[in-house]
């Protein structure tokens, strides 16, 4: 899979990012700005530029918005926009991924948060589109998901656990799931959790 994503197009045309616009109900609203109005966005920013050696950037008003994360574009003066998951996604797999740039894990962070600066995959989240697919779509779009399954089911990892790190060698540090515990050797283990 190559290093950096192509970005032959500059506009972000055809992006609906409106589930965040279009919240009404209480108290999701409340938490999604709240949490918008906590981060200090000019000090990401200042962080994103600094991890390109000072090139200009700003963050783009769309917000997309996930259950539990917040999505913002930072768009390059160069025009190029812009973990441990993602790693092994990205190296065991032809799952279209973005590259991480930068990953924060403090929680009190200078910005206010955790935070990943990475490249953006152009396309739509099923929730910015109702959950509607357009019909002559629909064949493509199922194909597609059968094979990221597929894809997603043949990395095979020594035990069943979430991914913490990669060793020196490559292979994967695993540690226990929220709620179950683990890594788990086998199946059974994991099923009797």
């Amino acid at each position: 899979m190559p290093d950096t994503l192509s970005h032959e197009n500059n506009t972000f045309a055809g992006y609906r990012w409106s589930y965040f616009s279009s919240l009404s109900k209480e108290p999701l609203k409340a938490r999604a700005q709240a949490f918008l109005q906590s981060i200090n966005w000019d000090l990401l920013t200042q962080c994103a530029s600094t991890k390109r050696n000072g090139l200009e950037c700003r963050i783009l008003p769309d917000i997309g918005l996930g259950y539990n994360h917040m999505v913002r574009i930072v768009e390059f003066s160069d025009r190029a926009r812009e973990y441990w998951t993602i790693c092994l996604v990205r190296r065991e797999s032809t799952i279209p991924v973005p590259r991480v740039h930068l990953f924060e894990t403090d929680t009190n962070s200078s910005v206010g948060a955790q935070f990943m600066l990475m490249d953006c995959l152009q396309g739509n989240a099923g929730r910015d589109l109702s959950m509607n697919i357009p019909p002559e779509h629909k064949l493509d779009v199922y194909a597609r998901m059968a094979e990221i399954h597929i894809d997603m089911f043949n990395i095979r990892l020594p035990k069943i656990g979430k991914v913490t790190g990669i060793n020196a060698d490559g292979t994967y540090q695993q540690g226990p799931l929220p709620i179950l515990g683990g890594p788990f050797n086998t199946a059974a283990e994991f099923f009797i959790a």
